[in-house]
């Protein structure tokens, strides 16, 4: 259906960097990605937050592009929260860090962070993984979960991919 109305198919739109103007949401939400990843900055009495940080450092450029358009700095960015272990969500936040945010400090979830020790250094993306300064560790599977920074509290949902990766840390810690 997808390919024979524009000519594309489903796998042409995850790969697509293609940006999206950056928006504000609602308050304080942010919407800062392109077609296949998206990205949100959260802004706190504590700084900005930023949810997943594209591919890679093109990504966080763009990142950065466009919280300036939103009249937002990129050098308030106290946290870099990643929703999941996959490079397109992780692949930008180290080049934002050091280039933007150096005092930023990267949080993921403990499974996924487990998950980097047991995959091979010769994989594709190894060299993009961030250096993980949070485990965020209050999980319950298939709960929705808060990342908590201060007094504030925000929601994720669980994914097929989490299990998957704890299935993995299990099997190769045996």
């Amino acid at each position: 259906m997808l390919q024979e109305a524009t000519g594309e198919t489903a796998m042409h739109y995850l790969f697509d960097r293609t940006p999206i103007e950056p928006v504000q949401v609602f308050d304080n939400l942010f919407y800062i990605g392109t077609i296949s990843v998206a990205q949100f900055i959260v802004r706190t009495s504590e700084g900005l937050i930023m949810i997943d940080s594209g591919w890679d450092e093109q990504d966080a450029d763009y990142a950065a592009a466009s919280m300036k358009k939103l009249g937002l700095s990129p050098a308030d960015t106290r946290y870099i929260l990643l929703t999941h272990g996959h490079s397109d969500h992780y692949g930008g936040a180290q080049f934002f860090k050091d280039k933007y945010a150096p005092q930023a400090k990267v949080g993921i979830n403990i499974i996924d962070s487990n998950w980097y020790s047991v995959i091979p250094a010769e994989n594709a993306f190894a060299d993009m993984r961030p250096q993980i300064d949070i485990e965020l560790n209050d999980r319950r599977p298939g709960q929705p979960h808060p990342f908590v920074i201060g007094q504030e509290k925000y929601r994720q949902y669980e994914d097929v991919f989490r299990k998957m990766a704890q299935d993995a840390i299990g099997k190769y810690q045996k």
